[in-house]
């Protein structure tokens, strides 16, 4: 009988001291939930039994708000079959949940769900935390790294992360550059793909934490060496200390420096061309200048000696050699007056002579005039000098020869070109015309024989129409002298 009592009373201290143990938790349980910043929250089937302060100030709601309610008050339909779904199983629950305020807003919410005893029935307790921010920054940050990754990609220079030499993120141009897919690139260690004395200037910058653009020498995969501009800078990489590099393919740089340098190189060539030219231009003037002058001492000396002559037929003479000899001299005049060297103006040239031959030949007490029709035609030099001995020689033959029976008279000069660069020149009068019988392809005077000789020179034709005065067409190609 005292053996049954002694062994109640054991078990009375017993439960005595087990509650006085619960006690003590619950109390702890109910110190802690106060003080903690996440919120905690106990339900039975759904229904909320007890919130702690954290819970109210995560959510906005008073303690009342959330006493005998149910979870369904607080979470959207496709939230609160997940929570459902979690209470038939005992084990621990990590999950994130989107639940509703007072102010009707949602928190992301992360949680964790745990089955327990709650005034001697199950229940379950879920301690949760606002990681609203969080998601907030990890959205941002997740943001900045793909416009990182999009623009990294986008620019043409090779960029390259490496932890203590090994690579561990690179872009597109940088697998490009190196000739590598990005398996094989990615933990490759890069001075590998450095040529052996670069890779030890490279080590050295880093060693002293130098930062700076070198010009080195990189290895590529296949192929040559590439010249690369490189830049490094030390950054914090995954909460690492890492090294991002920028590698700039200057082979092109040096392909057009190189150009550039054989441009300038022309250019001065160039220059120099055109400064002899210039001397030579200067040069041929100057002779231009003096075989002018030369001939106008020539005709000067004839001139003179006509001053001797007394026989008319030798003044004659003289005084044709003197218009032939003004006639080329003219074409050295007008070449002096000139920036081209290799053209003569045909309307001035035949100007100059008609001037020059009709105050020499003019016959006194007649009234002669000059007809020019003449296109603007530029002939160069070995057909320019043949058409003004030709001019003067028909010419001077009208002058002296076509107005003896009349007191006035008209002499045409007209000159014209066609598309195909075929010259027409037409030297007319309307004096009295040849004589009759008179072959003027094979007759004894030097004028015409001079005309003949000339035309021949020109590769042309020549023809004669003797009709109110004579009239010769000569006709030839500008480019059969070319």
């Amino acid at each position: 009988m005292l053996s049954e009592e002694k062994t109640r009373a054991e078990l009375e201290d017993e439960i005595t001291r087990l509650q006085f143990t619960i006690d003590q938790m619950e109390e702890w349980y109910m110190k802690f939930s106060e003080i903690s910043s996440e919120g905690i929250i106990i339900h039975q089937n759904l229904v909320i039994k007890e919130v702690n302060p954290a819970a109210c100030f995560i959510l906005g709601f008073e303690k009342a708000d959330f006493m005998g309610k149910n979870i369904s008050d607080f979470v959207d339909r496709k939230e609160l079959e997940h929570i459902a779904a979690t209470v038939t199983r005992k084990d621990e629950n990590n999950y994130e949940l989107n639940v509703r305020t007072k102010s009707g807003s949602r928190v992301v919410c992360e949680i964790v769900a745990k089955t327990t005893i709650y005034n001697g029935e199950m229940a379950r307790v879920i301690v949760f935390r606002d990681v609203s921010g969080r998601r907030i920054v990890e959205r941002k940050l997740k943001e900045v790294s793909e416009r990182y990754k999009k623009l990294s990609d986008a620019t043409s220079e090779g960029i390259v992360i490496h932890e203590d030499g090994i690579i561990v993120e690179a872009n597109h141009a940088a697998y490009k550059l190196f000739k590598y897919d990005e398996p094989e690139f990615i933990g490759k260690e890069i001075f590998d793909l450095l040529d052996k004395e670069t890779a030890k200037f490279v080590k050295k910058n880093i060693r002293e934490k130098r930062e700076g653009a070198f010009e080195i020498f990189i290895k590529p995969r296949t192929g040559a060496k590439i010249f690369c501009e490189y830049i490094g800078k030390e950054i914090i990489y995954n909460n690492r200390t890492a090294r991002v590099v920028t590698f700039r393919d200057l082979s092109t740089r040096k392909d057009v420096e190189k150009l550039s340098l054989e441009n300038q190189e022309q250019k001065k060539a160039e220059e120099k061309l055109k400064q002899s030219l210039k001397e030579k231009e200067v040069l041929l003037k100057e002779v231009h200048h003096r075989v002018k002058n030369n001939l106008q001492v020539i005709s000067s000396i004839l001139n003179l000696q006509s001053s001797y002559v007394a026989d008319k037929k030798t003044l004659d003479i003289l005084k044709e050699s003197q218009n032939r000899i003004k006639a080329m001299s003219f074409i050295h005049e007008s070449l002096y007056q000139t920036k081209d060297f290799t053209s003569v103006n045909l309307s001035e040239y035949i100007h100059n002579i008609s001037t020059n031959l009709l105050y020499s030949f003019k016959p006194k007490g007649k009234k002669i005039s000059l007809k020019q029709e003449t296109s603007i035609i530029f002939l160069n030099l070995d057909q320019a000098i043949p058409c003004g001995l030709i001019i003067n020689e028909l010419m001077s033959n009208s002058l002296k020869y076509a107005f003896t029976k009349k007191t006035k008279g008209i002499i045409t000069v007209n000159v014209k070109v066609d598309k195909n660069e075929n010259v027409q020149l037409i030297i007319a009068d309307d004096g009295s015309g040849l004589k009759g019988g008179l072959n003027f392809k094979s007759t004894q005077t030097l004028g015409l024989q001079l005309v003949m000789l000339l035309v021949s020179q020109l590769k042309g034709t020549i023809r004669l129409e003797n009709k109110k005065g004579a009239r010769f067409t000569i006709e030839f190609n500008k480019r059969s002298l070319n």
